[in-house]
């Protein structure tokens, strides 16, 4: 009756030593790093902001944001 099975598929990241999944049907898209704009008086954890096709989109830090250490550049990371 209720006990439906329901399948989703979910995008998943690692930050720190915890792995988060988002469902795949909440994420708009995914994209290339792209250069920021930076803005004045933002917090720390701001990294600055893009004009995707017209809209403002801020982009955070997450380990900044939630006071972790910064993580070592490897072939995995964007630079």
């Amino acid at each position: 009756m209720g006990n439906e099975i329901r399948e989703i598929q979910v995008a998943c990241f690692r930050l720190g030593d915890d792995i988060y999944a988002v469902d795949i049907m909440r994420i708009k898209e995914i994209i290339r790093p792209q250069k920021l704009a930076s803005l004045p008086k933002a917090p720390s954890f701001v990294e600055g902001v893009l004009n995707l096709r017209g809209a403002v989109i801020p982009v955070i830090d997450l380990r900044k944001r939630f006071d972790m250490p910064p993580r070592e550049h490897d072939q995995n990371s964007d630079s």
